[in-house]
């Protein structure tokens, strides 16, 4: 009888260890089972999935990408240049808002076909009329002087008749 009861303790035993590793066994399917979905779900999504045209997901469009259409469509098509000299125009100091001044330099990007004939008199020009009267909040953030500067290399252009294409800060100090 002793015998009896050792040979059912073995077998309860056994039945204990074939269900843990039949739980360990779950266990692990359900951690492999969700990954495995999350992988092929994400190939799907970023290779297969049907696009609408602009090159992004079904239903998803790119906010920058958006930007950049509305840009170019506002915009004029930019003409190439070639290159010519870059002439370097001496910094001045412009009379900011409410006390404060710019100390501000520019080197102007000419065209190949201008020559040696960009003064830089008319940048300077610019640059005061651009300038005068803001504010430091106005130009201390980059966006503020990115502003400014398409607006200062619009009025270039206009000023030497396409002969410059493109200005470059090389002093810009305010106080």
């Amino acid at each position: 009888m002793a015998t009896k009861k050792r040979d059912d303790a073995a077998e309860g035993a056994e039945e204990e260890q074939k269900k843990g590793r039949l739980g360990d066994k779950l266990r692990l399917v359900a951690m492999i089972l969700p990954t495995v979905l999350l992988v092929v779900g994400g190939v799907y999504f970023l290779v297969l999935a049907p696009s609408d045209g602009d090159g992004s997901a079904a239903g998803k469009t790119s906010s920058s990408a958006k930007a950049t259409s509305d840009e170019e469509a506002d915009a004029e098509p930019e003409p190439s240049y070639v290159p010519g000299a870059l002439v370097v125009v001496d910094p001045i100091t412009v009379n900011l808002a409410y006390g404060h001044y710019l100390k501000v330099g520019v080197a102007l990007q000419a065209t190949a076909d201008a020559g040696e004939e960009v003064d830089g008199a008319k940048a300077l020009d610019a640059l005061v009329e651009e300038f005068s009267g803001k504010t430091v909040d106005e130009l201390a953030t980059a966006g503020g002087r990115e502003a400014a500067k398409k607006a200062l290399v619009k009025q270039v252009k206009k000023l030497y008749e396409q002969k410059v294409y493109d200005v470059y800060w090389t002093t810009f100090v305010m106080n």
